[in-house]
């Protein structure tokens, strides 16, 4: 009976940790976005990984960014945002609208919660 109790307490830690992480995670791509929109760049290299943050400039972040604008409009909002796991690493993909159609934008994050890499995956009109 004891254990049965102690199995049910660590599941829902478990459970509520588990949620807790996403939701650190979908603020992470919130975060990112909206610094992008706003042309805040500098402030998105905080959101890496520390190792992987020396290796990425945020001149880089600019340019792709201002290429996406440049051929779908400015940012409107963030339309859906859905997370999934593949082996050690949560994967969100994000679909952002912009005036002239959407973009779809994959975020990776290890086992620990680090963004370890965005890719814009794709745009449509």
């Amino acid at each position: 009976m004891k254990a049965t109790i102690l199995t049910a307490i660590f599941s829902l830690a478990l459970f509520f940790n588990s949620n807790a992480n996403l939701v650190v995670k979908e603020k992470t791509v919130v975060n990112y976005i909206e610094y992008c929109a706003k042309g805040e760049f500098d402030k998105i290299i905080g959101l890496y990984d520390a190792d992987l943050a020396t290796f990425i400039a945020p001149e880089e972040i600019k340019t792709t960014w201002n290429t996406t604008e440049n051929n779908s409009g400015k940012f409107i909002s963030i339309k859906e945002m859905k997370t999934t796991k593949d082996g050690k690493f949560d994967i969100s993909q994000v679909i952002c609208q912009f005036e002239k159609g959407t973009c779809q934008f994959t975020f990776i994050f290890d086992e620990e919660g680090n963004l370890k890499s965005v890719v814009k995956s794709y745009c449509a009109k």
